[in-house]
């Protein structure tokens, strides 16, 4: 059966917190999602919808739509959405010579190997489509899943990159790098992977936010109550609406995805289809890897 996984990116060296997420399906359903979504920003008279270009009210409120169709895809089970992200400022990071490409490489190791198991099954291949602007070298990657020989390996607990290994990894029979501008799928991913970054970066700017919109829309409070006279610019309030937006969402539809308990979009479980996953270390072996120097 062929199945599809599509990628995007969040962050770089100089962001504290990074992101990067896919998005997986059968072909047929993925398909089906890209042609709803490219209706959806056709109508807007958009060319793309992205992260980077959330300001307006007409682009948020496309945004809000492609989001909703892809949210009723994850709901009915045809399609699983993984967003990583982890904080460079924590104990495995944050280290001397830290090297970033290859520590992304490792969080996408980490999406494929969970991605394997959300779908149940062992033996799946997969057409897989990364952004193009990642600085990556997919082939080297992918090289890692498909070489790992778990009939050898069995007695070992953990692999290169101190993860244990699967009884089958995923094959990768076609990998191609489109642009996130052209392919409406990766531009959903761009906005959760930007969106989950965002929130874990400034959580307490878009709580100061949240109650001062409350404020506003509210006469009787507002009348009674000392004004917190946030200030924000009119681009960031744009994107504060779209976390509060899918936060809504995820309460309707009672996902298990916490928004205030942990500071950020955050599931125990990938289960409901939709996995916010923060990494924590896996212990003192699980450190991100550093940059070696020829001498």
């Amino acid at each position: 059966m062929s199945y599809e996984i599509y990628s995007d990116e969040s962050g770089n060296g100089e962001n504290r917190f990074r992101s990067v997420g896919t998005l997986s399906g059968k072909t047929v359903d993925i398909e089906s999602l890209k042609n709803s979504l490219s209706q959806i920003i056709t109508s807007y008279k958009l060319g793309h919808c992205e992260y980077k270009d959330l300001d307006s009210c007409s682009r948020v409120d496309c945004a809000k739509e492609i989001f909703d169709i892809t949210l009723n895809f994850v709901l009915s089970g045809l399609v699983k959405v993984i967003v990583l992200t982890w904080d460079t400022h924590d104990s495995r990071h944050k280290i001397n010579d830290r090297d970033d490409n290859k520590n992304l490489g490792r969080m996408y190791y980490n999406i494929f190997k969970q991605t394997s198991k959300i779908w149940e099954q062992s033996s799946l291949d997969y057409s897989f489509y990364p952004d193009e602007n990642s600085a990556l070298d997919f082939i080297e990657i992918i090289k890692y899943i498909e070489n790992t020989d778990i009939s050898k390996q069995q007695n070992q607990a953990k692999n290169i990159f101190g993860e244990k290994y699967l009884k089958k990894f995923p094959k990768i029979k076609n990998h191609k790098q489109i642009s996130s501008s052209k392919d409406p799928i990766i531009q959903i991913v761009d906005i959760l992977t930007g969106i989950s970054r965002l929130n874990h970066e400034e959580f307490d700017l878009f709580i100061n936010w949240a109650e001062d919109e409350k404020q506003k829309t509210n006469i009787h409070l507002s009348f009674f109550s000392e004004r917190t006279n946030f200030q924000i610019s009119k681009r960031k309030s744009f994107k504060y609406e779209i976390i509060k937006y899918f936060n809504e969402k995820f309460k309707k539809n009672k996902m298990q995805i916490s928004l205030n308990t942990h500071k950020c979009f955050f599931s125990n479980k990938p289960s409901c289809g939709l996995w916010f996953w923060t990494y924590k270390s896996q212990g003192d072996y699980d450190k991100a890897p550093i940059r070696v120097f020829q001498k």
